[in-house]
């Protein structure tokens, strides 16, 4: 799976059994089995099976760190599921419950690389009213791209 594998923002529909539709964009990137957890911010983590046994293994190593309550959130409340042959993947009560996702409702999915997102419209709407401009310049000067933020001049052709 390259770096750039799941992008983009989407909103689909949790149905009356709590499945969730994955966007066209993600489905050959996910695979056919995902794993879902707490992530921050009430946010879910949605991992391609691979991926999540590479985080396993880290998220083990925070005991040594003593950082049990990681393993309690993301460990402890995981969930692996197949996606189905409608390209839904169920995403069970205590999980949509973290997320504030209703049955019924909208969910709005992120993608970030290796991983996604899935969010509620309200958690995600509240969490976007944190980006001041500020703060999206401080992210950029840490990464070494602030300079392409402030550029005042218009693309070439």
């Amino acid at each position: 799976m390259t770096e750039s594998a799941l992008w983009g923002e989407f909103e689909h529909f949790v149905d009356d059994k709590g499945r969730i539709v994955m966007p066209a964009d993600f489905r050959a990137m996910l695979g056919a089995e995902v794993v879902l957890t707490r992530g921050p911010d009430h946010a879910l983590l949605l991992l391609p099976l691979a991926v999540w046994q590479e985080v396993e293994r880290s998220l083990r190593q925070a005991v040594l760190a003593g950082e049990e309550g990681v393993l309690q959130r993301m460990l402890g409340g995981r969930f692996q599921t197949r996606v189905d042959s409608h390209r839904r993947i169920a995403v069970p009560r205590h999980l949509r419950e973290w997320a504030g996702l209703r049955l019924g409702g909208r969910a709005v999915l992120i993608g970030q690389g290796r991983k996604a997102e899935i969010w509620s419209p309200e958690h995600w709407q509240r969490y976007n009213e944190t980006f001041t401009t500020e703060r999206v310049l401080q992210a950029a000067r840490a990464a070494g791209v602030e300079a392409l933020l402030r550029d005042p001049r218009p693309p070439q052709p």
